[in-house]
């Protein structure tokens, strides 16, 4: 009976489209057989054939059949065999989001296959035409005089790769044969196969370069998803170095799509054929530089636990102190020793506890190992709703310190426990004076100390070529190691401030709403009597174990100009700090005054910053440290970076690097390195960048000159060309 409802429907239904032949914005919705999905037709007129067994749709033809729209300006639908004409600006939207456009189609819904004849199919970012298509099976599709692009626009494109036959599987993987690469007009490589998966992220990098150092080289590398949900990709790279060898890299990237882990794991080897590039360097390397077989083995991941736990892991581990500047330079001038260490935290507003492993990787760097060192923090809080205040910080650790390979120097260990507990009672007095005195009290376990230094004086007589005896004189400093020890150490203190405040403006100025100068001198007073274990008695590891008496007063003024910018939002255009230390109880050679200190901060606007510290010294009347940072932007963000870096004795340096028009089409930038002391331009480097519709491409040069005349020059010329669709999608040379 059911059966027989339904035919009579679809008759019925067939009768009322055939009436309604001329009708207006008329619809239809048409049941399938039993076995087929539901069909559903809209058009703005329709009507039925019962001669051919055909719907006939116009204006506006849309079909929906399993998640697949298909529209047209005209269509004929087959009620039995689903078989689809359609013509007139046709469009085929597929469940997985790809879209078909074209100006005729045939079709079948049931099986997928059909004659696209002109095929325009979009897979972002990619776009796939062909003079000709036909869909063989509901999986593959055939085409003829194919391109592909990330470029929309008229020929000749930016970019295109073309192949006389393609096809494409599944609806997202296309393979051609003797396909081209095209530069707008220029044919710039030939491709006998080619393959391109139009939803990941595979590719193929070809760099192509040379180098002062490495000579020619010819880096080939791949890039891959290995999760369907991209959380984990991968990239394998041979390295053809003309003067160097061959050397390989396999490195693997993961990260949540909620960023709550994230991390990479990098391994790069080579059989070097050419460890020293002369005699000078043959000289300063050959200690430890022993073997061809050099190697980088990197490990990084950072990951949240819960809401209050954090986990950090960064380890690398080197075969040689120059691989990472000879073969990863890049690497190098971000970190030039790596740090290797693992840190869990837990943090919570009242307190912090973590959990430190830091060992040393590579035994040609000196270090001291924490394996491992938990640490406990708690902020000052008020102490039983008092109006007292307490602050903890407790670590306890096992420290070894560890000297180079090839050092005359012994290595040692203990292991530590160190808490300190501080009370401090803060209170403001006449309604402006801010007074907190502190008590502390630090107690420092020592598995191993040492004994009282003990001079040994020796007398050694000799006799020299001559035959006449020669008497010196040696002494010599001993210690024994003794067993644990607890240090205790006493501080009381005293903190005391004022603010003075005058408005120079109230109205608008040109940093914002209003200006208003803040002046706040303060003093910290601090008395530690002499410790049951001085410094000398103790093995050294870090500024712990240099804690020693004293008694000193830091002054200070700190000078701020604020304004109001966002409504009463209140910003601090400059923030000055300037101090220095006196000493009420000197040691050694200890003068009264310590240098005098300055730290400030420049923001007029959002354009420009400064950042400059420094230290003078009252009693030689010299700098003996200064640094400044500048950073200039306009609203092109063209931006000019300025560095300058000075310690006495030791650095002077100027670094600058600018970048012009970085949003413009054009972009140019240029950096330097100078080192003031010895008047010489340490390394420079020029790069200009092109942005067109679709493609994008670089070009620099970078230049370290020699230090003297047994040096050589090292210089690096680079490319880059890549798809501005596919940021990463680009061959670099040089770089």
């Amino acid at each position: 009976m059911s059966h027989r409802i339904v035919l009579a429907g679809i008759l019925g239904m067939a009768v009322l489209a055939a009436i309604a032949t001329r009708a207006q914005d008329s619809a239809a919705r048409v049941s399938a057989a039993e076995s087929d999905a539901p069909l559903d037709i809209r058009a703005g007129r329709m009507e039925y054939d019962e001669e051919r067994r055909l719907f006939i749709g116009r204006e506006g033809v849309v079909i929906s059949h399993e998640k697949t729209l298909l529209r047209a300006d005209y269509m004929e639908i087959h009620r039995d065999t689903r078989d689809v004409h359609a013509h007139g600006n046709v469009i085929l939207l597929r469940p997985d989001g790809s879209e078909w456009r074209g100006v005729e189609l045939t079709y079948n819904l049931r099986t997928g296959q059909g004659d696209f004849g002109t095929f325009t199919y979009r897979s972002a970012p990619f776009l796939v035409e062909a003079r000709e298509s036909a869909q063989e099976t509901p999986r593959l599709i055939r085409l003829r005089g194919v391109s592909l692009t990330t470029c929309d626009q008229p020929r000749p494109r930016e970019f295109e790769i073309t192949s006389p036959e393609a096809t494409i599987t599944d609806r997202r993987y296309v393979r051609g044969r003797h396909a081209i690469v095209w530069l707008g007009p220029v044919p710039i490589f030939y491709l006998p196969f080619y393959r391109r998966d139009l939803r990941d992220e595979n590719r193929w990098t070809v760099t192509p370069g040379y180098t002062s150092r490495l000579g020619p080289f010819l880096l080939i590398g791949y890039r891959y998803p290995l999760m369907d949900d991209r959380t984990w990709r991968g990239i394998s790279q041979v390295n053809l170095y003309g003067r160097r060898g061959i050397g390989a890299e396999q490195s693997f990237l993961w990260r949540r799509p909620d960023d709550s882990a994230r991390g990479e794991a990098r391994i790069f080897g080579i059989r070097d054929q050419r460890l020293f590039r002369d005699e000078r360097e043959r000289e300063e390397r050959e200690a430890l530089l022993d073997d061809d077989r050099r190697h980088r083995l990197q490990f990084r991941h950072t990951q949240s636990l819960s809401p209050a736990d954090t986990l950090y892991v960064d380890l690398t581990h080197l075969s040689d102190p120059w691989v990472t500047k000879d073969f990863l330079r890049r690497e190098y001038n971000r970190q030039p020793i790596p740090d290797n260490r693992i840190v869990w935290q837990h943090t919570q507003p009242d307190y912090t506890l973590s959990l430190l492993l830091h060992r040393r990787l590579n035994n040609f760097y000196d270090n001291v190992d924490r394996m491992p060192e938990a640490r406990l923090i708690i902020p000052a809080a008020p102490l039983l709703d008092s109006d007292i205040y307490y602050a903890n910080e407790t670590a306890a650790a096992h420290l070894e310190r560890v000297h180079p390979r090839g050092s005359e120097q012994t290595d040692y260990a203990v292991t530590r426990v160190d808490t300190t507990h501080q009370f401090s009672y803060p209170g403001r007095y006449f309604g402006f004076l801010s007074l907190t005195p502190r008590a502390a009290w630090r107690g420092t376990w020592y598995s191993k100390t040492l004994s009282e230094p003990r001079s040994v004086t020796n007398t050694v007589t000799n006799v020299d070529e001559e035959g006449l005896e020669v008497t010196t004189t040696e002494v010599a400093t001993t210690q024994s190691e003794e067993g644990a020890t607890l240090r205790n150490v006493f501080e009381l203190g005293l903190e005391s401030s004022f603010k003075a405040f005058r408005v120079l403006d109230e109205g608008q100025t040109l940093w914002g709403n209003g200006l208003r100068h803040v002046a706040e001198p303060y003093a910290r007073h601090t008395y530690i009597p002499e410790p049951n274990l001085t410094p000398e008695r103790l093995y050294q590891f870090d500024s712990t174990d240099r804690l020693d008496r004293a008694h000193h007063i830091r002054f200070g003024l700190r000078n701020k100009l604020q304004t109001r910018r966002a409504g009463r939002t209140v910003h601090d255009l400059v923030d000055a700090n300037l101090h220095t230390l006196f000493r009420i109880e000197k040691r050694g050679n200890e003068r009264d005054f310590d240098t005098i200190n300055a730290d400030v901060r420049l923001r007029p606007d959002d354009g420009f910053r400064l950042d400059f510290d420094g230290q003078y010294d009252p009693y030689e009347s010299e700098i003996t440290a200064f640094n400044a940072r500048m950073t200039l932007k306009n609203v092109e963000e063209s931006r000019w970076d300025l560095e300058y870096r000075y310690r006495a004795n030791d650095r002077n340096q100027v670094l600058s690097e600018v970048t012009l028009l970085p949003r413009r089409p054009w972009t140019f930038g240029f950096s330097h390195r100078f080192d003031a002391d010895e008047g010489r331009l340490e390394e420079h480097g020029y790069w200009v960048r092109r942005r067109m519709t679709c493609v994008g491409w670089s070009i620099g040069f970078t230049h370290e000159p020699a230090r003297d005349t047994a040096d050589r020059d090292d210089y690096r010329v680079w490319f880059r060309l890549w798809l501005l669709a596919l940021p990463e999608w680009g061959v670099d040379i040089g770089g």
